[in-house]
């Protein structure tokens, strides 16, 4: 294992099927493509800058790098944010595919007398019968004027490097918030049927789960919150959910009272921890409502426990669970979706949620009417508040308890408010949406399709998909002035 590398691979084109691998290493972060502003007079395969948060990305065409006759992207293409000398570089792919483990005796090294001085390609990986092309990012720019030219130029953007932003799930435990890395997770699924005849410690059980065992583990005693006995008396097995989670090779359940919002985190903000080799913490985030969130280090928080879940666990063998891992990667795909209640079950990809916030901070609009006469102030972006209900034609009703989903499309920003987060689901398939009744008919193409949902009690529900493209773009009046500048 040690002998392994990490490499992150991504989908150049779709009609050639043309898979690229890069060192994960240099992979800072996988995100949509934003607006990009063109440089006149400049290399060909230079797209223009695109902003990202507090930062500007030169953008590079790799289709055009790599000499192709078809160089276009649509619009589900995605930018990989890589760092090469103290820069940072973003590199257009079709698609982001998955991040694998690969083994010494799996790369082909071309010898470089075969290469050629524009050749961008380094060897190739053989994983079965997926060949994947590596890009060596030294070759990228070889001979380019993007190179850093002065040492005062590449410690300034060696600095801006460090603001990586990411993503985590927040849960409370025993009145503490703790916040797990969103590449982490793949699934949030009701508390039902474990069996409990493994239950030992802190393993609560295991979980059958799409024909595979989970062992289940309880977020209170693991964090020692609680003993098992003190917990065991206080539990609603009826309220509880239970976060599936990957870490050091093995796929468990951990079990917690209250999961309630997925939050955006600079690296940045948080504050580090002493002595970080040795905690589970990697670091504190201040909410600035006089808390703090514990950032979890999930490999660290079970390495006392993983020979215990893997035995529970009845892993196929190294070659067949590697592919699984990284094939389901995760909460970002399309196969990830965020359940919540307006009236009714709808749901909203979770590729499109930024995080989800209280709207406490919502400001109306004077003089405004209809279902998007509000917005908040998020980080100094001003962002539209979309009243589902009003939008959906349901009746107004107490608002005390709505929550804010904040979604990104490629330029703008909104939130949509809603009765309340139901769960996190991972779903396979889709459906096309049938006919709809009146009352969806002016929106039909906001709910353009359907994904089968079991919820609490096992039952099977149909769940509309919102498309946050088509709300944003027929249906707002926000128009490109809430561009994100970001």
């Amino acid at each position: 294992m040690n002998s392994e590398q990490l490499f992150a691979s991504f989908l150049l084109d779709r009609s050639k099927g043309f898979d690229i691998a890069v060192d994960a290493l240099s992979v800072i972060e996988a995100t949509n493509v934003r607006p990009i502003e063109p440089v006149p007079g400049s290399a060909d395969f230079f797209e223009g800058f695109m902003r990202l948060r507090e930062d500007v990305i030169p953008v590079i065409n790799l289709k055009k790098r790599f000499g192709f006759d078809e160089t276009a992207y649509d619009e589900n293409a995605r930018v990989a944010v890589v760092s090469l000398a103290g820069y940072r570089f973003g590199l257009l792919f079709d698609d982001i595919l998955d991040v694998l483990r690969v083994a010494p005796e799996q790369i082909s090294a071309i010898p470089n007398v075969l290469l050629s001085k524009t050749c961008l390609i380094s060897g190739l990986i053989c994983r079965g019968t997926r060949n994947l092309e590596l890009l060596d990012l030294n070759r990228l720019f070889e001979g380019e004027s993007l190179l850093p030219q002065a040492d005062g130029q590449g410690q300034a953007q060696e600095e801006k490097q460090q603001r990586v932003y990411r993503r985590f799930i927040i849960f409370t435990c025993d009145g503490q918030d703790y916040g797990v890395p969103v590449e982490h997770a793949k699934e949030l699924t009701y508390f039902k049927s474990v069996d409990k005849t493994f239950c030992h410690g802190c393993i609560e059980g295991a979980l059958r789960l799409r024909g595979r065992t989970i062992p289940v583990v309880d977020s209170f005693v693991l964090l020692e919150r609680k003993t098992a006995s003190q917990h065991a008396l206080e539990k609603n097995d009826d309220t509880r959910r239970i976060l599936i989670l990957e870490a050091t090779d093995v796929c468990f359940g951990m079990i917690m009272d209250t999961v309630h919002r997925i939050l955006t985190v600079g690296t940045h903000e948080i504050l580090p921890m002493p002595f970080r080799e040795q905690q589970s913490v990697t670091g504190l985030y201040e909410t600035g409502q006089a808390s703090s969130i514990m950032l979890l280090d999930v490999d660290k928080l079970i390495q006392n426990h993983v020979e215990t879940l893997q035995s529970m666990a009845h892993m196929k063998d190294r070659s067949e669970k590697t592919e699984e891992v990284t094939a389901a990667h995760h909460l970002i795909t399309e196969n990830g979706y965020l359940v919540f209640t307006v009236e009714k079950l709808f749901a909203v990809q979770i590729r499109d949620v930024q995080e989800i916030i209280h709207r406490d901070t919502v400001m109306p609009i004077p003089s405004a009417q209809g279902h998007d006469s509000e917005v908040i102030n998020l980080r100094g972006i001003v962002v539209p508040v979309v009243n589902m209900r009003r939008f959906y034609g349901y009746p107004d009703r107490n608002r005390s308890g709505e929550q804010l989903i904040i979604c990104r499309t490629e330029s703008v920003t909104v939130a949509l408010e809603v009765d309340n987060i139901n769960t996190i689901y991972k779903q396979e398939q889709h459906f096309d949406t049938p006919s709809l009744n009146e009352q969806f008919q002016a929106k039909k193409d906001t709910v353009d399709r359907l994904i089968d949902f079991s919820d609490q009690e096992g039952g099977q529900k149909h769940v509309l998909v919102i498309n946050i493209r088509n709300l944003v773009c027929n249906h707002l009046n926000c128009g490109q002035a809430l561009t994100v500048e970001q």
